[in-house]
C-alpha cells in the first residue's frame, strides 16, 4: 500500500509540475501562443472524449505541454503532450489518459480517493484553469484485502476539510492518506 501510494503521488507530481512546458515561450516574447498549453478543459480531436469542469470535477485534471518543442500540441506516438488523470470510483483506481490509444489506463489500484484543489498565485482557491499556479493533491490508498480484525474509524479529509471517503468509516481496510501541494513551474505568458 505504501509503495503504491508513493509511486502514484510521484508520477502525478512529476507530470503536473511540467504542465504548460513550452520551450519556445519566454516572458519577453508575447508572440508565442500560450492558449494551448497548461491546464485545459478538453483536448483536441481525437482525444476530445471528456471535459473537465474545474468548479465541480475534483478527481479529474487535464493539462498539456510541448514535450517535443515544436510549438504545437500533438497526439503522435511518444509525444505525451496531452495528459489527464482521473479517479475511477467504481474500479478504485487512479487512471491516466493515453493520448495515443485514446483510452484510460490504470496508473494505480486500491485507491479510495483522489482530490485536486487548485490555487492561484495568491494561494486562493481557484476554479479558473488559466489562473492555476498551485495544485494540492490528496491521494488515499488502501490495502488490497480487508482485515477482519480491524474496523476503520478514521475520517479522511484534505487540508480544506473535505471528507474524501465517507463510505470508508466502518469497513475493514487499512488506509494511508498523502497530501502534497506543488507549484506549477511554467508560467502563463499573455500578450501585453
Amino acid at each position: 500500500m505504501e509503495q503504491n501510494l508513493r509511486g502514484s503521488l510521484y508520477l502525478l507530481t512529476k507530470e503536473l509540475r511540467s504542465a504548460g512546458y513550452n520551450p519556445q515561450q519566454t516572458p519577453t516574447d508575447s508572440s508565442v501562443p500560450t492558449t494551448n498549453f497548461r491546464f485545459v478543459t478538453s483536448f483536441p480531436a481525437p482525444n476530445n472524449l471528456f471535459t473537465v469542469d474545474y468548479t465541480t470535477a475534483h478527481s479529474l485534471v487535464a493539462f498539456t505541454l510541448d514535450s517535443d518543442g515544436n510549438g504545437t500540441i500533438a497526439s503522435a506516438p511518444n509525444n505525451n503532450e496531452q495528459i489527464a488523470y482521473r479517479f475511477n470510483n467504481a474500479q478504485k483506481t487512479l487512471e491516466r489518459f493515453n493520448d495515443i490509444t485514446h483510452q484510460w489506463e490504470i496508473a494505480s489500484s486500491n485507491i479510495d480517493a483522489v482530490y485536486f484543489t487548485y490555487f492561484d498565485q495568491s494561494k486562493n482557491i481557484t476554479t479558473n484553469p488559466t489562473t492555476i499556479e498551485y495544485v494540492e493533491i490528496s491521494l488515499l490508498a488502501r490495502t488490497g484485502k480487508p482485515d477482519s480484525k480491524y474496523t476503520n474509524t478514521h475520517v479522511y479529509t484534505n487540508k480544506e476539510g473535505v471528507n474524501l471517503c465517507p463510505a470508508c468509516v466502518g469497513d475493514h481496510y487499512h488506509r494511508r492518506l498523502l497530501t502534497t501541494t506543488i507549484q506549477i513551474r511554467n508560467k502563463l505568458v499573455t500578450a501585453s
